[in-house]
């Protein structure tokens, strides 16, 4: 998923993967809250930080899950504290 401003120029990236991820079928070090139906986002990139870009790509996820009666999962390192 490309985000793009007013002009089309692209802002931010992310990918947005509808259904499970074959590599969360077993995790190290924890579990996922349930074994429900979920989507997956990976990868979140933008031009420039502090201007709600994240926060706009994230809520887009989360209304589709939300829309399919699906959670989303993230995964990422500890230290990543935006993410």
């Amino acid at each position: 998923m490309v985000w793009t401003d007013e002009l089309d120029v692209s802002q931010g990236a992310f990918a947005f993967l509808a259904g499970s991820e074959p590599d969360y079928a077993k995790i190290r070090e924890g579990v996922w809250h349930d074994d429900g139906r979920y989507d997956v986002v990976h990868r979140f990139t933008t031009a420039e930080q502090g201007r709600g870009l994240s926060s706009a790509m994230m809520r887009w996820a989360l209304e589709r899950a939300q829309s399919e009666d699906v959670a989303i999962r993230v995964d990422t390192h500890r230290d990543n504290m935006p993410m």
